[in-house]
């Protein structure tokens, strides 16, 4: 933790709300949000939250001042955003829905919304066209390869679930368009492994399969590279080359630009790499156990 809270505060907290409780740094969150910005500052270039990292209504209202467009992963996250001010529509599509499938009241809430859906499986073409959507879709792919912080939570790769496997994009696409769905976003999130140089390597690699896909999508208008910055929990103080990723960003937009034939937008969307550090969980110690050796 790279900030510090007076622990009269804390307590006071604990007697007004109980325990467990979040508390945040708007101090911290404000200068991940700048750093952000910073690497995004280019013509074309656009930055996300992934707001699964933290939907809190402050949050999202801070991301919204800042003009960070949010990425969302179930209906009431959708929701959340809408109350927290984010637009309606796709003019721009300030808010994405992404996932692998529409459960609960998701598809509803994307179809009366006007939000855009990031699709990552084909099946959700079709409950689209039997909803009577007719707008534009995103197309989430598996690239083929990604890391994340932890095994369980790779997004790109044979062990990851999420997206449509590489090979498969152009049938899906051609499927979007039998349906009457224009696709004019792609996206790709390849993981936040802890290796700075990795992700760097990884996402110069995923700008060049994009450029590989863009036949296939005449009408693209967008492309995702995921989020993934890395934030080191055990040393909340490390310092990544940041700059290097505002090069990569603006060399991939022009890059994808010129594949297409016209102007693409580039976005990015991280998620925890803006709160991690901003945030801490305060608990109360209620007893303390002791146990003998494991004798496994």
């Amino acid at each position: 933790m790279s900030h510090s809270h007076d622990p009269s505060l804390l307590h006071r907290l604990a007697e007004e709300f109980g325990t467990p409780y979040w508390i945040y740094d708007a101090k911290v969150l404000r200068e991940r949000i700048g750093m952000v910005r910073a690497i995004t500052d280019s013509p074309n270039v656009q930055a996300r939250y992934a707001m699964k990292a933290s939907s809190a209504t402050k949050i999202l209202k801070e991301m919204l001042a800042q003009d960070i467009w949010i990425d969302s992963v179930s209906g009431n996250e959708v929701l959340r955003a809408l109350g927290a001010g984010y637009p309606k529509g796709q003019d721009p599509a300030k808010i994405c829905f992404t996932a692998d499938v529409f459960r609960d009241q998701a598809l509803s809430v994307v179809i009366d919304n006007g939000i855009l859906p990031n699709i990552g499986s084909p099946g959700m073409i079709d409950q689209l066209v039997k909803a009577g959507y007719q707008g534009p879709v995103s197309i989430r792919v598996n690239p083929g390869f990604g890391h994340g912080h932890v095994n369980a939570c790779d997004t790109g790769g044979p062990s990851s679930k999420h997206g449509i496997w590489f090979e498969d994009v152009p049938q899906v696409a051609a499927a979007a368009k039998a349906a009457g769905l224009s696709a004019t976003m792609l996206h790709a999130h390849i993981g936040s492994g802890p290796q700075f140089q990795e992700l760097h390597d990884n996402l110069t690699q995923l700008a060049d399969e994009f450029g590989k896909l863009m036949p296939h999508f005449p009408n693209i208008e967008s492309v995702s590279l995921g989020g993934g910055i890395p934030h080191d929990y055990r040393n909340p103080d490390t310092e990544y080359p940041l700059d290097n990723l505002k090069s990569l960003f603006a060399n991939a937009q022009t890059k994808l630009s010129e594949v297409a034939g016209h102007a693409v937008h580039l976005e990015i969307e991280p998620g925890r790499f803006y709160v991690a550090p901003s945030a801490t969980l305060v608990a109360e110690v209620t007893d303390i156990k002791s146990t003998g050796s494991n004798t496994k």
